[in-house]
C-alpha cells in the first residue's frame, strides 16, 4: 500500500505539472493570436487606404488630368509613397509614374500611366485578400491549438481529481492497516 501511495503522489505531480505547463502554453499561444490579430489590423487598415487612394487616383486620371491634378495632396502624398515603394514597376515604370504624378508628363502618356496603376491596385487587392486568407488560416488553428490544450487541462484535472480520491483512500486503508496490526500484536 504504501508503495501504491508513493507511485499516486509521483502521478499527482505528473499531472499537475502538465496542466500547468498546457495552461502556460495556451496563455502564450492567446498572447500571441492577439498580437498576430493586432499587425493583421494594422496592415489591413494601411492596405485598404492605400486601394482606395489608388482607387481615387484611376477614377481621377480617367476623367482626364484636370482631375487628376486636383486630388488633394495628402493622397498625392500617399500614391508617391505607394509607388515608390511597389515591387510591381520596374525603375523605369516608377520615374515615369512619379513625373505625371508631378505634372513633368503629359497627357499622352496617362494610358500608360493608368495601366500601371491598374496594375498596381491589382496586386494591392490581392495583397489584401492574401492577408486576409491568412488570418483566417490563424484563427482557425488557433482556436483548433486552445481546443486541444483546454481538452489536456480537462484531462489532467480529471485525473488529479480521481488520483487524489484514490490517493486519500491508499492513506486510510495505510492507517487500518497500521492500527490492524497494532491490535493483532498487542
Amino acid at each position: 500500500l504504501k508503495a501504491e501511495k508513493a507511485q499516486l503522489e509521483q502521478e499527482l505531480k505528473d499531472h499537475q505539472s502538465s496542466r500547468e505547463t498546457a495552461k502556460q502554453d495556451q496563455e502564450k499561444a492567446a498572447s500571441l493570436r492577439a498580437k498576430e490579430n493586432e499587425e493583421f489590423v494594422a496592415a489591413a487598415a494601411d492596405m485598404s487606404t492605400n486601394i482606395a487612394a489608388m482607387k481615387g487616383a484611376i477614377s481621377a486620371l480617367a476623367k482626364g488630368l484636370g482631375a487628376f491634378v486636383q486630388i488633394s495632396s495628402s493622397q498625392k502624398a500617399l500614391l508617391q509613397r505607394i509607388v515608390s515603394g511597389t515591387t510591381t514597376l520596374d525603375d523605369y515604370q516608377r520615374d515615369n509614374v512619379m513625373e505625371f504624378m508631378q505634372g513633368k508628363e503629359s497627357m499622352q502618356s496617362s494610358g500608360e500611366i493608368m495601366g500601371m496603376l491598374k496594375a498596381m491596385l491589382e496586386e494591392m487587392e490581392g495583397d489584401l485578400a492574401t492577408a486576409k486568407k491568412d488570418e483566417a488560416t490563424a484563427v482557425s488553428g488557433f482556436e483548433e491549438l486552445s481546443a486541444a490544450k483546454s481538452a489536456e487541462i480537462a484531462s489532467a484535472t480529471s485525473a488529479i481529481e480521481s488520483k487524489s480520491k484514490r490517493s486519500g483512500e491508499v492513506a486510510v486503508e495505510v492507517v487500518q492497516t497500521k492500527d490492524d496490526l497494532e491490535d493483532t500484536n498487542a
